[in-house]
């Protein structure tokens, strides 16, 4: 049999078919059909199928990831959302968390609240902290707040209480009360997010009704395209936890969505670090929009419970707050086809892209704004565009032109200053995104391998190490379609939470029992719904969220259930060892005490992808290109990612081609093949590098 996966991006599609027999992996790349990108997804599933020669019946599974979800909130144009609130709390969105990310910037700009003050609606009834009924549900209140949000054209309803989450049952009435006015999408904040802290968990349950019509309607028409051409396995979609769950789960819960593409590239970067040993990893994933960077420790992506989207600013807080489960990764508008622009006199890359249509001038589709594969192009790394099954040639004059008009005539440059600025620019900006998931909490990146992924990830790897002092970079064979293939090694997973909030010491110890089998309880009702037939044979893993009394945040650990006073003391032990790895002092004679409780029911997946090995070519013709490094022009060898040379190692300036991506290799660096057909990258000298400190 057969597994597929499928990873759309803002610029490409990249499809990846497992043969599990043998191993063998065929890939392919396509432009992204933005309008419609069921259309996209078909055209590519076919043309690799076509090219192994079996059919949509052959596939056991489909495993998908996309960034729909994340580009629905950052390009704001989701559903109209009405919000259903406590009445006296309908300013929770705006009023946001009143802290600033910058303490002394008066001008500091938070993002838009998803849904409009004018469709927020106050609704007289209020549960207690306690979980008891203060002031019943007044259903007139909430009908009159439907006739309303109707007469304005609002189709998505978000229902968020406070307390709710200890006692729903006003959410579940307002929902039947919607249901019955008929016209709405709802989400509860119960179900979406059933958590402590109202800001945080209005802000998800928003966000999910935001996007929940259009993530609903794509994967159904993407099951429909499937099914209509003979498949009949399972279809998965990826988590932004780095699980994956059944389509019509993700279809009720698309926040859980928002960082799925992403996340499967950190989870290929993990499997390969676990297998190797590596004890710090950092994934590097840059695409044709955007950039990601995750750490990975003892071969497990970092995981938070916090997630932020749509940031105004490079700092924690300045962002959109999702409660859920997710692979703790900073993502920035840094890809293949952000946009440069000069301001004030110096550079601007990104966020904006030009996408897969008009797509960087150097395509050849119509753009004529300069983006880093422009640059990269001026700068001699790379000259054909491997996509829409065929390799095209780059429009270098386009490129240059690009260059000269919008950032060299601006800022005083020729082309090569120009291309050389911006690509000097986008690591920069990549590098400090880099340091957010290191050096800001607590981990030198010196310490790490770097991992490079996405079609635009090997070509800049080597710069970015060089940037933040890393010595070794590791790129896959299948480097440029990195995400696809980590879909293939992802677990199945459901998750649940549940706030409840208990002193952790031995007096509590039943009390803790209780609240683990209340969490696994309900989850377990809610997963009897999805699999009628009987549960599958889940592992289930369960994580708490605890701080010293006192404190305003909480960390997440992961335990083993056990009985009476040992789970105490199990608990305690983890928390004190991951709290001394964030932070230099811990108290440890400070009570502790825990404020969610969260469970996850896993199916294992691969734990290596064995694919077929890489075929070591026949001796190509050895070629040159002319690339510019630190100012100078040199002669880089052009070589195929199966040359036999890379087997015994290839001294930089080198220039390594393989399907769906090229790697830079700078002078004073070094690239080999070794295990699992890894192309690695050594820092074997400082003198002649491109930029930066080699350590």
């Amino acid at each position: 049999m057969h597994r597929l996966a499928i990873d759309i991006g803002g610029t490409f599609t990249d499809v990846a078919l497992l043969d599990e027999a043998t191993g063998r992996l065929t890939t392919t790349k396509h432009l992204t059909t933005a309008d419609e990108p069921v259309v996209g997804v078909i055209e590519a599933v076919d043309s690799v199928l076509a090219e192994v020669g079996v059919g949509y019946g052959d596939l056991a599974d489909v495993v998908h990831a996309t960034t729909l979800a994340t580009n629905t909130v950052l390009e704001r144009d989701g559903d109209r959302v009405g919000l259903l609130t406590t009445e006296g709390f309908a300013d929770v969105l705006t009023l946001q968390r009143q802290k600033r990310y910058e303490l002394y910037d008066f001008t500091a700009r938070l993002p838009e609240p998803l849904a409009r003050r004018e469709d927020t609606y106050g609704i007289r009834e209020r549960m207690g902290a306690d979980g008891e009924v203060v002031s019943p549900l007044d259903e007139s209140s909430v009908v009159a707040a439907a006739d309303a949000l109707a007469a304005a054209g609002v189709t998505a309803v978000a229902v968020c209480y406070l307390n709710s989450y200890l006692a729903p049952e006003h959410e579940v009435r307002t929902r039947e009360l919607l249901e019955k006015h008929g016209g709405f999408s709802v989400s509860c904040s119960h179900e979406v997010a059933p958590v402590i802290r109202e800001y945080e968990r209005f802000s998800t349950c928003v966000t999910n009704a935001y996007v929940q019509a259009r993530i609903a309607e794509y994967l159904a028409s993407l099951e429909r395209a499937l099914a209509d051409r003979g498949f009949g396995g399972t279809f998965f979609i990826m988590q932004s936890s780095g699980g994956l769950v059944d389509a019509q789960t993700a279809g009720r819960q698309p926040v859980r969505l928002i960082e799925s593409g992403p996340a499967a590239g950190v989870i290929a970067a993990s499997r390969v670090a676990a297998e190797h040993g590596w004890p710090s990893v950092l994934s590097f994933d840059m695409g044709g929009t955007t950039a990601k960077l995750c750490l990975v420790e003892d071969g497990a992506p970092t995981l938070t419970h916090l997630l932020e989207v749509d940031r105004t600013a490079m700092k924690p807080r300045s962002g959109l707050p999702l409660m859920m489960p997710a692979v703790d990764l900073v993502e920035i508008g840094t890809g293949g086809g952000s946009i440069a622009t000069p301001e004030m006199g110096a550079i601007r890359v990104g966020p904006t892209s030009a996408g897969a249509s008009p797509g960087p001038a150097s395509y050849g589709l119509g753009g004529t704004r300069p983006t880093v594969t422009d640059s990269s192009v001026a700068l001699g790394y790379v000259t054909h565009l491997n996509a829409d099954f065929q390799l095209k040639p780059l429009d270098v004059p386009a490129a240059e032109t690009a260059l000269r008009t919008h950032l060299g005539d601006p800022l005083g440059l020729d082309v090569a200053g120009a291309a050389a600025g911006l690509r000097d620019v986008a690591v920069s900006d990549m590098a400090n995104a880099a340091r957010l998931v290191t050096t800001e909490r607590g981990h030198d990146p010196r310490d790490a391998v770097l991992f490079a992924l996405g079609g635009a990830g090997p070509m800049h790897a080597a710069s970015l190490a060089q940037e933040l002092g890393v010595a070794t970079v590791v790129v896959p064979p299948q480097a440029g379609v990195g995400s696809a293939v980590g879909l293939f090694q992802a677990d199945v997973v459901y998750s649940a939470a549940l706030s409840r909030s208990l002193l952790i010491d031995a007096g509590n110890a039943d009390r803790i029992g209780d609240v683990l089998d209340e969490v696994v309880a309900g989850h377990e009702r809610d997963l009897a719904q999805r699999f009628p037939d009987g549960l599958p044979p889940f592992e289930v893993d369960f994580e708490a969220d605890l701080r010293f009394v006192g404190q305003g945040h909480e960390l997440s650990v992961a335990f083993e259930r056990g009985e009476g006073d040992g789970l105490v003391d199990r608990l305690r032990e983890a928390f004190l060892v991951r709290y001394r790895a964030s932070y230099p002092l811990a108290w440890v004679d400070r009570p502790l005490e825990a404020i969610t409780w969260h469970v996850h029911y896993r199916i294992r997946g691969r734990e290596v992808l064995r694919t077929a090995p890489q075929e070591v070519g026949a001796p190509a013709p050895r070629s040159t290109r002319r690339c510019l490094f630190g100012g100078h022009w040199h002669e880089a060898t052009v070589l195929p990612f199966d040359a036999p040379e890379l087997r015994s190692g290839a001294i930089g300036p080198a220039i390594v081609e393989q399907n769906g991506s090229t790697v830079v290799v700078p002078p004073g660096w070094r690239a080999a093949v070794g295990d699992r057909d890894l192309l690695v990258l050594t820092a074997v000298s400082a003198p002649g590098a491109e930029s930066g400190a080699v350590r």
